[in-house]
């Protein structure tokens, strides 16, 4: 199984976008491991140093970035509302609200989207093993 890592990023609209190792030639490699070992204070640094990097203001997060990052995600990843819902055990009418700002996700929904950007195929292997688990347990 292939992971695919892929960061959303911001223009300088505040427009978020998803990009893939892969897209990013002129950047190289990146250092998985350095960039693990960072704390939170030295990633903040680095952001707020990088010219490149918008850091959206909680009043622009308001507004519905997440909406758009969700939906980034998922086309970033190839997949339809419908095949994403099913893959990541979202309903589908959920991930619309989302995607359309009329409901942004809660913690756990968001810490779940974060583990998708890092890694889809474990969040999605575990959400089958999961939905076999329980409809093993519901004969």
């Amino acid at each position: 199984m292939t992971t695919i890592h892929a960061s959303i990023c911001y223009d300088e609209d505040g427009n978020p976008y998803v990009v893939t190792d892969d897209q990013r030639p002129d950047r190289g490699q990146t250092d998985w491991d350095y960039l693990e070992s960072m704390t939170d204070e030295e990633i903040r640094a680095n952001a707020e140093s990088d010219p490149d990097t918008f850091i959206p203001t909680a009043d622009q997060r308001k507004r519905g970035l997440l909406g758009r990052e969700v939906r980034l995600l998922r086309q970033g990843l190839g997949l339809t509302q419908e095949e994403f819902a099913d893959r990541f055990g979202i309903a589908v009418g959920t991930l619309r609200d989302w995607e359309q700002g009329r409901r942004s996700p809660d913690t756990t929904a968001r810490t779940l989207l974060r583990i998708i950007v890092i890694d889809p195929d474990l969040v999605a292997r575990v959400v089958q093993e999961t939905q076999a688990t329980t409809a093993g347990a519901a004969d």
